[in-house]
């Protein structure tokens, strides 16, 4: 059933238990989990750009490693982000891990998801695919890893602990950064994702999303946060690049842990 006045539904089908619909509403595409929440969205008129306010927060991992040559996803949703970074870096290979099967049709099927060697979908529940990931050779390390993995409900919880903050720190390269996606709704979820990637992994900084509704968590075990001064440059480089204002990025990213150890406070908003 539609959710809204003036949209149309093109699929509507549960697959192996998630009730997944593709709608078209107004100039775009949505990916619903059987509600009115938006997974994800695409532009009719304009592919290439990023509708949602989250995916664009994302990309903020940009100005931590600019020139990123491995990837890994958890959570597809339509394939907004992969396909994104697919089709601005010819150098990136990337890797996503699907645990619906339903999920991985759509994205192609509608979301224009390229097929590509340099972007594998894996169909696999992500705490599966990490228990065949211990003892990672440097070279199969991973420059950004993100994680995105939702359910209706919101972010599936069982890749959202500290054990798994610390499988996935493993897993980075000497420059690697973990990008994590958090409803901002939830406080006190907010603050425990908070605490477990503080006590996992050194260097840790936030971009609110359009007053907390979503928090993305950007860390890495091994490389300072960039300076001001440094992310205003790289912001500048990359809007040439990309389809998308990084200094507006730039000037909303916020330190929350330091290598220093400083203990990040408890959360009471995006600024």
């Amino acid at each position: 059933m539609n959710m809204f006045r003036f949209e149309k539904t093109l699929f509507d089908k549960e697959v192996e238990g998630l009730s997944i619909q593709v709608v078209e509403r107004g100039s775009q595409l949505e990916l619903r989990f059987g509600n009115h929440i938006v997974q994800s969205a695409r532009s009719l008129h304009a592919p290439d750009v990023l509708v949602l306010d989250y995916t664009r927060a994302m990309m903020a991992g940009l100005l931590f490693v600019p020139r990123p040559e491995s990837a890994l996803h958890f959570g597809l949703g339509g394939g907004s982000l992969p396909g994104f970074l697919h089709n601005h870096l010819q150098f990136l290979r990337q890797q996503v891990v699907e645990i619906n099967r339903g999920v991985i049709d759509v994205a192609y099927r509608y979301f224009q998801l390229p097929v590509s060697n340099r972007l594998e979908v894996v169909h696999q529940d992500g705490t599966d695919f990490l228990r065949g990931q211990e003892n990672l050779e440097p070279a199969s390390r991973y420059d950004m890893i993100f994680l995105d993995a939702f359910h209706a409900d919101g972010a599936e919880p069982d890749l959202n602990t500290g054990a798994i903050y610390g499988r996935l720190k493993s897993m980075l390269t000497s420059r690697g950064w973990l990008i994590n996606n958090v409803w901002g709704s939830d406080k006190e979820k907010l603050n425990q994702v908070r605490r477990d990637m503080a006590a996992q992994i050194d260097n840790v900084s936030y971009v609110s999303v359009r007053s907390d509704s979503n928090v993305i968590f950007i860390a890495s075990p091994s490389e300072a946060p960039p300076s001001l001064g440094l992310l205003r440059k790289r912001a500048s480089l990359l809007s040439r690049q990309f389809p998308l204002d990084f200094e507006n990025l730039a000037q909303k990213i916020r330190p929350l842990q330091t290598a220093a150890g400083a203990p990040a406070q408890a959360w009471r908003g995006g600024r």
